[in-house]
């Protein structure tokens, strides 16, 4: 399932995409970086089909112009988990 969802992801970015800016025209451009599609499939590569398909929905949710202020959870995740490891690591010998 995980595959699948990241090919049709593949899929979308190489095809419905490309036909939905030419048609909107050239100004059709994501505001965030890296675009929603390959934020979806990353964080399905990196959390799972569930967690991931839920964090690219959230990210969808976000991109538009009345939200200024979206916390980018992947990277936010990434560094909270980074953060609970390394406090893991200290040990403090008394």
């Amino acid at each position: 399932m995980k595959k699948a969802a990241i090919i049709s992801i593949i899929v979308y970015q190489n095809t419905i995409s490309i036909l939905l800016r030419q048609l909107i025209g050239v100004k059709a451009i994501c505001r965030f970086t890296p675009s929603c599609s390959e934020y979806t499939k990353i964080s399905i590569q990196k959390y799972g089909l569930k967690k991931g398909i839920k964090i690219g929905i959230i990210r969808l949710l976000h991109c538009q112009p009345l939200n200024s202020d979206f916390k980018d959870l992947v990277i936010w995740m990434r560094c909270k988990a980074r953060a609970r490891s390394a406090a893991s690591r200290t040990n403090y010998v008394r």
